[in-house]
């Protein structure tokens, strides 16, 4: 049995079937010929054994070939039969299986099946990229009979353009697909791990000749002190990486607070550092917002800044956060703007651009509207020119007064009155602030009970409050006799008081107390009278306050 190894197909010529036939003829005549003719002539590896005298060196008589003798002289096969070893590992039967000899002087003892040859599977090294077109011409790579020589290392074949500075191990960088594009991979785990543009900078840009020790891992070192790149000289220091990044040059990472003190607002923030510092020098550049916009100021005239004698202080109005000057808020501390003056136009008041001397008063600026009010008439009432005593600034127009009645608070129906009902003519001053000053009439004209005829005080107050809704409301304190409790309780005020014009005479005795109820009460009681003083004089609360005799 021979052993056909795994992917490789040899093609055996037709001469095989012939030396086959051949080689059974001569064993059955073996007896009657003595040296048979040979079925063609040898390879030229093999043709120094040409001739019936050397036929026993490859063949046993009447046997065939003898794979032992093959063996003796190609010992490296044999070696590597033993050793089970390349495509030979494997072989336990006749050689002939797959070296056919007698085929002619150049037939190929070793064919091989390039499109069916399992490279990667034989060998151990597949042929990927731009090996794999080296498939079909294997002398390419292996110059002797012997495939097992040939190294598997990439410096076996390829020239180290790094002349051993970056070690033999090619294919932790290239690939056999693109030898030129070189994988950064490795530079990870190096003191300078490649990143951003970084990763795209041709080897030989930093590795100056090749020389790869002792090449710089300071930004500084490459790009200031080898190629210059730094537009400032190194004014703002040679520490790059501070505020530069390797994904971009002009992606810049810089703190403008921290490094200067100076925050960069909304509006400061999208500018160059050019458009402040002016010919790259940054050095004597001031903090304060005139330092660069001194000529804004200056040419502004809605308002003029100049003429009104407005601070140079711009973040007075204009926060570090607008993005442009119209925003401008002005903190009006002086006079608050409130209601409708917040809403007006700054040379409403500030007359030609004028601002200093601007009166802070309301009737510095409203003068005229005192003047010229009717309803009421404020010259002619005599009201005073604090506008704000009756007028708020947040009220929408000035008909939205809120006049504060101190001098006679305003209660009840007194509230709902029009100002004329108590200030007849438009005559403010001297109008009375009593009751009676304004409801005489009432007093005078009232009959239930009659106030005058009763002799009542005219401080209406007495029993009136100005919160009642109607004079009727009246509530008498009935200081002199209890009436609100006790038998008293619920009289009317005639059941006491008999002569209706004059409340001041009364009596205890009509209707109430006869005398015949009054005299047995009485009985054997010094001083006793049947009068209605005598009565009140010994009962102003209605009860007894002196003790009967003992009898």
């Amino acid at each position: 049995m021979s052993h056909q190894p795994p992917g490789v197909l040899l093609r055996i010529a037709s001469a095989a079937a012939a030396v086959g036939m051949w080689l059974a003829a001569a064993a059955t005549a073996a007896a009657q010929v003595p040296a048979p003719a040979s079925p063609g002539p040898l390879s030229k590896a093999h043709s120094a054994l040409e001739g019936s005298a050397n036929c026993q060196k490859c063949h046993r008589p009447g046997s065939g070939i003898d794979s032992a003798k093959c063996l003796a002289c190609h010992k490296p096969i044999a070696d590597r039969i033993a050793g089970k070893r390349g495509v030979h590992r494997e072989v336990t039967g006749q050689c002939e299986g797959c070296h056919v000899e007698h085929a002619g002087l150049d037939v190929d003892l070793r064919p091989l099946d390039t499109e069916q040859f399992n490279h990667a599977e034989e060998t151990g090294f597949a042929l990927v990229g731009r090996h794999q077109a080296l498939a079909k011409t294997c002398a390419r790579c292996h110059k002797t009979r012997s495939f097992l020589t040939n190294n598997p290392a990439c410096v076996s074949c390829h020239q180290d353009a790094h002349k051993g500075a970056l070690g033999t191990a090619c294919s932790t960088c290239h690939t056999p697909t693109a030898w030129r594009s070189a994988s950064r991979a490795f530079h990870k785990v190096t003191l300078f791990p490649l990143e951003g543009r970084h990763l795209t900078v041709a080897c030989a840009s930093c590795h100056l000749n090749g020389v790869t020790k002792g090449t710089p891992t300071k930004c500084f070192d490459c790009h200031w002190i080898r190629r210059r790149d730094d537009p400032y000289e190194t004014r703002l220091g040679n520490q790059c990486e501070m505020c530069h990044r390797p994904i971009s040059w002009t992606a810049v990472n810089w703190n403008h607070a921290a490094r200067t003190g100076y925050a960069l607002n909304a509006s400061h923030r999208p500018l160059t550092c050019g458009a402040c510092h002016k010919d790259r020098r940054f050095t004597g550049t001031g903090f304060t917002c005139a330092n660069c916009h001194l000529d804004e100021y200056s040419r502004t005239v809605r308002p003029n800044h100049a003429a009104a004698g407005f601070p140079t202080a711009c973040e007075a109005c204009h926060s570090p956060g607008h993005t442009s000057w119209n925003q401008a808020m002005f903190n009006h501390a002086t006079y608050p703007l409130v209601g409708r003056h917040a809403a007006q136009d700054c040379v409403r008041c500030h007359k030609n651009g004028v601002y200093k001397g601007t009166p802070r008063d309301c009737v510095g600026c409203h003068l005229a509207d005192y003047q010229r009010t009717t309803n009421p008439n404020h010259a002619a009432a005599g009201f005073p020119t604090t506008c704000d005593a009756c007028h708020k600034a947040s009220d929408p127009s000035w008909k939205g007064s809120v006049f504060s009645h101190t001098a006679y608070p305003l209660v009840g129906q007194h509230t709902a009155q029009p100002c004329a009902a108590c200030h007849k003519n438009g005559v403010y001053k001297g109008t009375p602030r009593e009751c009676v000053g304004c409801h005489l009439a009432n007093y005078q004209k009232t009959t239930s009970p009659g106030h005058t005829a009763a002799g009542f005080p005219t401080t209406c107050d007495a029993c009136h409050r100005a919160t009642d809704s109607t004079w009727n409301q009246g509530r008498f304190v009935h200081t002199a006799f209890p009436i609100t409790s006790g038998r008293h309780a619920g009289l009317t005020c005639s059941t006491c008081h008999t002569t209706p014009t004059n409340y001041k005479v009364f009596s205890c005795l009509t209707g109430c107390h006869p005398r015949s109820d009054t005299d047995s009460e009485h009985s054997g009681r010094a001083g006793y009278r049947y009068d209605s003083a005598a009565c009140y004089s010994c009962h102003p609360t209605g009860r007894a306050t002196r003790p009967r005799p003992v009898s």
